[in-house]
């Protein structure tokens, strides 16, 4: 499963990142952030 190497799941990573602060600025998840368990 390599499509196009690293570069695609890095893409796919900085997506979720930016849709994740996105959510957080924007009180997506109830206007006080809790911390997530990092994995």
């Amino acid at each position: 499963m390599n499509f196009s190497g690293r570069n695609l799941w890095y893409a796919l990573i900085a997506i979720a990142v930016v849709l994740i602060v996105t959510g957080y600025a924007t009180g997506w998840f109830g206007g006080t952030p809790e911390p997530a368990p990092q994995q």
